[in-house]
Parts: structure tokens; sequence; C-alpha cells
């Protein structure tokens, strides 16, 4: 008797997991049998007894697979295998503003043909809007599907029974609240926020540079705006990821910002929306649903246009799974292995004449109070670890970028380290925006830390960032660097990350007479430049 089909799923927010349920979903609606399957719980010595199987996965940090993936891509690059009787295809989730996009996805395609198995059309790569990248890669599976019948195949019933259970991106256990303080001063425009949760209930071994996963609601005020668009009270019963509950309850785990291209034109086929913008919209092309989706929440589509006839069911089945938030470890685990620490700005904007929150960031910033408990699940970043060995540390980490860099400090001082380390931390004022200043100066004090420069960028007329002070303390770091330093970088990926990889480049070029691009590389890829960026 055929096994399913398995969809296996590399995640880490849990994007690709839905990706690999739609597939399957599409797959068994049209009387094939398919199950989305968890990487992490995949046996890799079975590959070969899968005649036919879809690999879809993200791409985590600085192209590395996620967590769940690491055991199947490591067996493929390791182990010496006759996949010429599998036939697959990959879909890869990314982001093409990172240098290495949807690099796991890639990585699986390159292993899967090493070993001989056919691929049987093309990889396709999703940008950070995947939602039509990853129709086409359904389209195609579906095609394939349906052209290609098995010589046999099983009940519903023997399917379900032989299928592996699709697993959580990471065992989601409850954290409670130990601590919670404000970092910023008043006068800030930012509230960095700091907390401390008690993991005594996880069963997990954290490492620096490591992140958890929290996993938050949407806000009540957001949600309850939505149900008076609807004209609904939250009580109506829906299928909700295959529980049954409530309206109100589906709503506040669904993600409002990222809108499906089918929620559109479903509102769009609504009479009382006939003349209203999602119609308009779709009667256009693709690029005009997409155009009209920029930009817009749910609550933005559904009080632009009189959408209160659409059904409850029909809504949630057309909304995204709202995702969790990945925040990095700021805490060492040789300090207390029972205790994680978080730096969190919280985030607060104005929307359309509406103000809004960061999901988690708001969350834990209004709601949670100590002794409350958030959901969570560990995400380990192995790209992003601190060497134990290394005679010297450069650390580069402005904003809640500074969060690894407070654990790692913390992890020196414990394991009574004899590593030089050197920080560069940055943010707008001294005075109200200096994230753990007392700690900072006490570690200076004690020797924990060896240097640190600061960049306020704005104190005086001209922005001072922390690129800068890296071309000021060149010569310096080029004795560092000489000496094997690492390099940590943790923040903003659009303009502070690429700032301080050219930053470096200039030192290297200035002060070391050399191709300073290739030299960047070459650290990068021996394992001494490693970033951490969002």
């Amino acid at each position: 008797m055929g096994r399913p089909i398995p969809i296996l799923f590399g995640t880490e927010t849990g994007n690709a997991q839905e990706c690999a349920e739609l597939l399957a979903k599409a797959i068994n609606e049209r009387g094939r049998q398919a199950q989305s399957v968890d990487m992490g719980s995949f046996q890799p010595g079975e590959l070969a007894d899968h005649p036919l199987l879809f690999i879809v996965t993200s791409t985590y940090g600085n192209g590395d697979p996620p967590s769940n993936a690491m055991k199947l891509l490591e067996f493929l690059q390791k182990e010496e295998l006759d996949l010429a009787g599998v036939r697959f295809a990959v879909c890869g989730l990314g982001s093409s503003f990172y240098e290495n996009f949807a690099q796991c996805g890639k990585d699986f395609q390159t292993e899967m043909l090493r070993h001989g198995a056919n691929e049987v059309f093309d990889r396709v790569d999703c940008d950070e809007e995947y939602e039509e990248f990853f129709d086409e890669f359904k389209d195609a599976a579906l095609a394939y599907v349906n052209e290609n019948p098995p010589k046999g195949e099983p009940s519903a019933s023997e399917a379900r029974a032989e299928a592996p259970a699709a697993g959580q991106p990471g065992r989601i256990a409850h954290a409670k609240v130990l601590a919670k303080r404000l970092l910023s001063k008043p006068g800030s425009t930012k509230e960095t926020m700091h907390y401390e949760l008690d993991l005594s209930e996880m069963d997990v071994e954290f490492e620096v540079g490591d992140c958890f996963g929290v996993h938050a609601p949407n806000g009540e005020e957001e949600v309850a705006a939505v149900l008076e668009a609807l004209k609904l009270d939250g009580t109506e019963p829906v299928d909700w990821r295959g529980q049954s509950c409530s309206l109100r309850a589906a709503l506040e785990g669904a993600c409002f910002a990222q809108l499906r291209s089918d929620l559109i034109k479903t509102i769009a086929a609504l009479p009382s929306c006939a003349s209203g913008p999602a119609r308009r919209a779709s009667e256009g092309d693709k690029e005009a649903v997409q155009d009209y989706v920029r930009g817009r929440r749910l609550i933005d589509v559904l009080t632009e246009q009189d959408a209160s006839g659409v059904e409850p069911q029909v809504l949630v089945d057309n909304l995204r799974k709202l995702q969790p938030r990945l925040f990095s470890v700021a805490s060492s685990p040789t300090k207390d292995p029972e205790r994680v620490a978080f730096t969190i700005e919280t985030v607060r904007y104005r929307h359309r004449g509406r103000e809004l929150r960061g999901v988690a960031s708001g969350w834990l910033a209004d709601d949670m109070q100590v002794g409350d408990r958030v959901a969570m699940h560990f995400v380990p970043n192995a790209s992003f670890h601190f060497p134990r060995d290394a005679a010297k540390v450069i650390m580069v980490g402005p904003g809640t970028g500074i969060a690894p860099f407070r654990g790692y400090l913390e992890e020196v001082e414990s394991a009574k380290m004899d590593t030089a380390t050197w920080l560069f931390f940055g943010h707008q004022h001294r005075a109200t925006d200096f994230l753990y200043r007392e700690e900072i100066a006490s570690w200076l004090q004690r020797g924990v830390l060896d240097r640190a420069d600061f960049a306020w960028s704005r104190d005086r007329e001209e922005k001072v960032y922390v690129q800068h002070k890296i071309l000021q303390r060149g010569r310096e770091l080029w004795t560092w660097l000489t000496e094997g330093a690492h390099v940590f970088v943790c923040g903003d990926a659009e303009s502070m990350a690429p700032a301080v990889a050219a930053a470096f480049a200039q030192v290297a070029h200035e002060h070391g007479d050399c191709d300073g691009e290739a030299y960047v590389r070459q650290l990068v890829e021996t394992g001494r430049y490693r970033t951490d960026v969002y």
C-alpha cells in the first residue's frame, strides 16, 4: 500500500508550515493523499521510501536552515544515498533583501540532485510577500500530481493512520514573567523594555545567540473593531486550524497585516461591495490586488466597503495564522539556566487614523504583568553562537541589537572566560537611550568588557552611527582582527548591517592594504563575522 505524499516543511515562525498545510489540503481535496510533515519528526533514512515528496522551507539567519530542518539537511550533506527512485520539488521561503535569499531551499535542491533524485519542476523561491509565489508552486505541484497518478494509493483512513504527525516549529510551553522594567528614560522617542521569564517548565538548554518565539494574541481593541465592522458579536462558531472555536478566538490568532488575495476576491464578490475598492482591485491583474493589499490591515479592508455579509467561516478560511515573534536571548544560561531575558522595543504607531501596537511587543508591555504566563517556543540559532576559545570578540549592536551582547557579557563573567571584548553600541540620545548603562559601566570597571564605543545619532547636528565609530577605531580594530578577533553584528538589516560591513571592509583596505570586501567575505566564510539581523 502506498504512502501519502509528504510535504516536508522547515520553519522557524510557521510560514513554511502553513504553506505545507495548504498544499496538503489542496492535494487531498483533489482525491490524492498528502500530509504536511515537520522535518524535525521525519526519519531521514526513509527518504528513499517515498516515490514523490515536496519540500517547503524557510531560511534562517545568514542562509542557514531552520532549527527543525538541520537534521535532515545535515543527513543529506554527510551521507551517500541512492535517491534515484525519488521525485521531488522544492519551494524556498525568504527575503530578497538578504544576500543568501531562500538559501535553505537551494541547499535542499542541491543535495537531492546530488543523490540522484529527480526534480519534477523548477524550484520556486518566495519573497516576503510569499502568497503569490507559493501559489505558483502549489499550482505546479497540483498539476504534476494530477497528471501522474500513483500505481496504488491508500484510503483516506489508511493515509491518516500511516502519516507522521505534523509537528510544531518548536514545543510550545508557558513561561512565567519574573521581571519587567523600562530601560529607556523619560523623553525618549523609543519605549524599550527588559523582561525576564522563568524557563523551568520548558526543559530547554539554550545558549547566548539563541532566540525564543513569543506567541501573542491580537489586541482586544483591534479584534473588537473587526467584529464591529462585520456586525458580529464574536460568538459565531468556526473551524480554525482544525479546531472548533468562536470567531473571536480565531481572530485573536489570525494575521491582520498580511492579507491573502483570495480574501480580497471573496469580499469583492459581495453584492454590498460592488462599487468598493476591493472590487476594483480584483477586476485588475495580480499586481492590482497586491497594490491594494499593500499597507492595508484587515480592519482597513472591512471599513472601506460594507463587508459585513462575509460568512465567518469563509473569512477565517482566508486569513493567515498569526506567527510568533522572535526575540534574542539577552542573558547567560551559565548564570541562570532557568531564566531568560529579552530586550524589546515596544512598537507603537498610527495607521490610517488608528493607534496600533506591535502584536507581541505591545502585548508584553501593556497586558503582561509579573506573574503572568507567556506562551513561547525555543529557537536555536547555531549560526550566532559565540566561540568559547576566541581570544578577542568585537560586538556591534545598536538599539535592541545589544540583547545578545548583554547575554554574552554575562556569560564571560559567569563562566570566567579569558576573552577580550569590545562593544560598539548606538542609539539616539545618551541621556534617554543608553540601554543597560549601569551594567555596561560595571563591566568596564571590572574588566569583563575591555573596550566600548558609543554612537549617539541625535545628540548633535551631524548624525553619528556605529559604523562611524568603527572607522574612527580602524587601526586598533585591524590589530584585533589580525590577532584573530571574531565579529558579531546584531540589529537592523536594512541600513545598519550593510553600513557596518562596509566599514569593516574599509578598515581592512586602509589598515591592511587589502581588498576589504574580499577580506570581510573571508571572515564570513570562516565563521569569524556573524550577523543576526532583522
